[in-house]
């Protein structure tokens, strides 16, 4: 059986997003959060549907999962694939700040990391499910550029906070306002 990215998945987890929703925004009434939750969601369930699907389940494929797995840092370093993971993660490293409030950098960055860990971790699981087969490769350095596109991330929503914190004007309107003060809060 084949079990793909389809209307049903997306529901799924748009349930699972609206019961999140509700439960935050019963205990703290924050709208703006939803909205960046929302974002979020999208987000996610991109990089879910990138990372985890299409998955086989009782189809027969040959055990490849030892030449799917590369735990090797920076064996066949800078590809194609090295650059879209960067890019995959360039926005955690700016939206997570939105969704919760870290109390430092290193924390934010441990996310991410633990973030690009969890994708690895959850490819290899479906490939244990699958018989051992894999169409992806379980990559260390995946972890390494995941990692480096959250740094990324970080960058551009500092220097983007910077720009907002020099231009301040006191007509901003709440939206704004609550990007300053999140982007401000980690810097």
């Amino acid at each position: 059986m084949i079990f793909d990215f389809d209307l049903l998945t997306i529901a799924i987890l748009f349930v699972i997003y609206i019961i999140v929703d509700i439960i935050v925004y019963i205990k703290n009434r924050d709208i703006i959060w939803i909205i960046f939750s929302f974002i979020a969601f999208v987000y996610l369930a991109n990089v879910i549907k990138l990372t985890l699907f299409p998955f086989y389940i009782g189809i027969s494929f040959p055990n490849n999962l030892a030449a799917s797995v590369n735990i090797i840092p920076f064996k066949n370093c800078l590809n194609k694939t090295s650059v879209l993971n960067i890019l995959m993660t360039i926005p955690y490293g700016i939206g997570v700040q939105f969704i919760y409030k870290f109390k430092s950098k290193r924390g934010l960055f441990a996310s991410g990391v633990c973030f690009s860990i969890l994708i690895e971790m959850l490819q290899l699981v479906e490939a244990l499910v699958q018989g051992g087969f894999s169409i992806r490769i379980i990559d260390i350095n995946d972890v390494i550029f995941n990692s480096i596109g959250v740094v990324i991330g970080l960058l551009l929503l500092k220097l983007i906070s910077l720009i907002f914190l020099k231009y301040e004007n006191k007509d901003l309107n709440i939206f704004w306002q609550y990007v300053k003060q999140r982007a401000a809060s980690i810097f």
